[in-house]
């Protein structure tokens, strides 16, 4: 939220709000090393929507940190994320479900 600040351009975000720069590996702007995961990406499309813009990237590499793993993947509740919902309306996770999915080969498409 304090990134969020319209700091004049001369101003650092990383700087001001104390945040560490970590060198990212695929894009030159560092990534933040507070962050328990960060997606390096390329720009693959920009699209108009309304008044506003759909920026859609490439990932091109994705950092993870380990205490955030369950095995091979990041975790819902170890990642604790917080989603903007807009305003200053913000949201953490409620219940999370886990649901098998059903392979195919034991499909029963009866209802």
């Amino acid at each position: 939220n304090q990134t969020g600040t319209n700091f004049p351009p001369d101003v650092s975000e990383f700087d001001a709000v104390g945040l560490t720069r970590e060198p990212s590996l695929t894009v030159r702007p560092p990534r933040v090393g507070e962050s328990p995961v960060a997606l390096e990406c390329s720009l693959y499309q920009i699209i108009p929507v309304g008044n506003s813009f759909l920026v859609l990237g490439e990932v091109l590499h994705a950092a993870v940190r380990t205490d955030v793993l369950s095995g091979s993947h990041p975790d819902a509740g170890l990642l604790r994320p917080l989603a903007r919902l807009g305003r200053t309306e913000w949201s953490r996770l409620g219940e999370i479900l886990e649901i098998a999915r059903i392979p195919y080969s034991e499909w029963d498409s009866r209802p």
